[in-house]
């Protein structure tokens, strides 16, 4: 894409092209075994919209309902991650609300959104954590969610990943399964990868 093009000429700070294409074949699975079901996606850190119109362009091709809810706290990158959206043609798919998961949560149950299937988790690491297990308590995660965070060796978000790979039961008997996908730090030669969790 142009903004990958452009992400290693000046460097970006979005998922980019080689991690991006692990974020791709996670949504295709998710799609894929949505068997036409309304499905729903979130996004924990917007940015300037790359991630989700990484992710929401696989959603026409989809036959059920399928929406994806990308929250930033910074009001000026959410206006541009909107532009960014609406410019790729899906908006129709893509909601980018300014905020935070905790003030954001009553927005979600006004619309009637009782669980994600996908949740992409990229901004603040210190965020990672909490931010999950708020998802936990409100039962946004369930069986069969599937969780993908950015960055944990690159910066890293060591607690995040100890507790993923804990397989913690004392949030209502939920346990994980973890997996760590090497990588590359965006537009550059160090090591990253993602960790992808899914709720069994």
């Amino acid at each position: 894409s142009t903004q990958s093009t452009w992400g290693w000429k000046n460097w970006a700070m979005n998922i980019g092209d080689r991690k991006g294409q692990h974020l791709d074949a996670a949504v295709a699975e998710v799609l894929n075994n949505g068997s036409s079901r309304d499905l729903n996606f979130l996004e924990l850190g917007a940015f300037c919209g790359y991630s989700a119109v990484r992710i929401s362009r696989q959603f026409p091709n989809y036959k059920g309902k399928v929406q994806l809810f990308s929250v930033e706290r910074d009001p000026f990158l959410a206006s541009i991650a909107r532009k960014m959206v609406e410019h790729s043609g899906l908006q129709s798919y893509v909601s980018v609300i300014n905020g935070v998961l905790s003030t954001t949560i009553p927005y979600f149950r006004e619309n009637s959104i009782d669980r994600f299937d996908f949740s992409f988790i990229d901004h603040w690491k210190q965020f990672y954590l909490p931010d999950f297990k708020l998802l936990e308590q409100e039962s946004l995660i369930q069986k069969g969610s599937i969780v993908m965070a950015d960055n944990v060796i690159k910066p890293g978000c060591p607690e995040y990943v100890a507790y993923v790979r804990s397989q913690p039961e004392k949030y209502r008997g939920k346990r994980y399964k973890s997996t760590f996908i090497h990588s590359f730090f965006e537009y550059t030669e160090e090591e990253d990868g993602l960790e992808l969790t899914e709720v069994i």
